[in-house]
């Protein structure tokens, strides 16, 4: 629950509405499914993260990744608390992408502003993955290269 805050997910989420010139109004801004777009969102970005850093994490023994509570907490070696981090991560994706295409309308106007919004949040999640897949930071990996595909 507490993952995206560490992740400075919020931050990043906040400024969205000033960067790209879009205002969701009160109502929708508080709506329900909305709310739980973004909070699928910042766990998304989180979760690629883990995966894709799990490794040198591990190394490291940086105890921040879910994959390595999984192995701690769950008692689960390696492949399997890695492979649950991706199984996670993957329904979380399809969760955004379903509540995504199952919004209400809240009119014209403020349906393109929202669906404006939407696609910025999908868009993170994407620069998200493109980043650590090419960044030098998570380069030792072994996994990488398999967890892309």
């Amino acid at each position: 629950m507490l993952r995206p805050a560490a992740g400075a997910v919020p931050p990043f989420f906040a400024l969205v509405e000033p960067l790209e010139r879009l205002e969701l109004a009160p109502a929708v801004k508080a709506h329900p499914q909305v709310l739980e777009l973004q909070r699928l969102a910042g766990g998304i970005v989180c979760w690629i993260n883990d995966v894709l850093s799990y490794e040198k994490e591990r190394k490291l023994g940086d105890v921040h990744n879910l994959a390595i509570v999984y192995e701690v907490h769950r008692g689960l070696p390696p492949g399997a608390a890695l492979s649950q981090a991706v199984k996670l991560s993957n329904a979380e994706v399809d969760g955004f992408l379903a509540r995504a295409a199952a919004l209400p309308s809240f009119g014209e106007a403020d349906d393109d502003v929202l669906a404006r919004y939407i696609g910025v949040l999908g868009s993170m999640i994407r620069i998200t993955r493109d980043w650590t897949l090419g960044s030098a930071r998570y380069a030792e990996s072994d996994d990488l290269a398999r967890l892309a595909g």
